[in-house]
Order: structure tokens, then C-alpha cells, then sequence
């Protein structure tokens, strides 16, 4: 059974080629975003330490962390991202980890892909066996974010600014799937196929 590091920048299309993958063959998906989200929720294992670290007034009323609330406590700070990585990052990978051996000792998967936006910047290249780089042109992603998500211009040009690390995805990634908008879903499937 392989383990698969899936990656791209927003609005790529990472999780329209795991989906795929998902349907059309033997494989499961771990989406780590899910899992930090889960992980950081009140008894998740995050979460007492992300409310240490970043105080109180991130707490909704009924004790939840206020995700927007975060995202704007870090956006802008690069020394803040670093502590909630550093917090996160280790429990996200031991779950991968766990949950890789699960679906070994379960026989019934060809390969397990773990979808992440942070494959090398969290290490988690280093549990797979390889990495795939989902890509697609700026203005492709840019459409995309403003008609999936409603983003303005101004919030694409700042995550673009902020995540924006394609070159080295696309040099250290040991195999690219090109998602543009003339990919045909067919087409993705096929490149899907060739890796698995």
C-alpha cells in the first residue's frame, strides 16, 4: 500500500483529484485539514494549547475556538503561525500516522493519499512514499476561488502572497497532475491511474 503526499495552492483542484481517486479506486483519503480542524476543537488534542498560547478572547461563547477569529491573530504574523504550527503540525502527523497503519492492517486499500497544503513545510513528505503536486495556472485558481468561495480579489492576492509555494511543490514533488480548465475529468482520471 502507497502513501501518497497530495499538495497544490488553493483552488488547484487537490480535492477534486482525491475525490476522484477515492471514487474510481481502491484508496482512502485523509484530508489533514479536517483533522486539525477536529483536533483543535474543545477535548481535541489541540486545543488546550492553541488556547493557552493564543488567550481567551479566541473562544466563542460556548467555549469553542473562533476559527476566523485565529486566522486573523496569525494571518498577518509570521512568528504567530509558527507557534500554531508548532502545536498543530505534530499532532496532525501522528493521526496520519495512525490512521496509515489502520488502513495497512485493513488489506483493503492500493494506496492511502494524504491531502495537506503544508506537505513539506510540515514534514509530512517524509511518511510518504511519494509526493503528488496538483497544479493549476493563477487565473485558473483565481476564477475558481471567486466562484467557490466568493473571495475577492484583494483576499486571493493575499493568500497567494502568503501560501503561494508552487515552484517548490512543482521542483520537489515527485509527479504533477496539470488541473487546468480544459482538464477533462477523464484525463484526470488517467493520471490518477498511471501513479496507482
Amino acid at each position: 500500500m502507497k502513501v501518497i503526499g497530495v499538495t497544490g495552492g488553493i483552488g488547484a483542484g487537490k480535492s477534486t483529484v482525491v475525490n476522484l481517486a477515492k471514487r474510481e479506486f481502491p484508496v482512502a483519503v485523509i484530508f489533514t485539514d479536517l483533522v486539525a480542524r477536529e483536533q483543535m476543537r474543545k477535548g481535541g488534542c489541540s486545543y488546550q494549547e492553541v488556547v493557552q498560547e493564543f488567550g481567551e478572547e479566541i473562544l466563542l461563547e460556548d467555549g469553542e475556538i473562533n476559527r476566523n477569529k485565529l486566522a486573523e491573530i496569525i494571518f498577518s504574523d509570521a512568528d504567530k503561525v509558527k507557534k500554531i504550527n508548532a502545536i498543530t503540525h505534530p499532532n496532525v502527523i501522528n493521526y496520519v500516522k495512525e490512521k496509515i497503519e489502520e488502513y495497512r492492517r485493513s488489506g483493503k486499500y492500493r494506496a492511502v493519499l494524504v491531502e495537506t497544503a503544508l506537505l513539506f513545510e510540515a514534514k509530512m513528505d517524509k511518511i510518504c512514499d511519494e509526493t503528488w503536486c496538483i497544479y493549476a495556472d493563477q487565473e485558473v485558481r483565481r476564477e475558481r476561488l471567486v466562484q467557490s468561495r466568493n473571495y475577492s480579489n484583494e483576499k486571493i492576492d493575499a493568500i497567494f502572497e502568503k501560501q503561494d509555494k508552487d515552484e517548490y511543490a512543482r521542483e520537489h514533488c515527485t509527479y504533477e497532475i496539470v488541473n487546468n480548465n480544459e482538464t477533462t475529468e477523464s484525463e484526470l482520471v488517467e493520471k490518477i491511474r498511471i501513479r496507482l
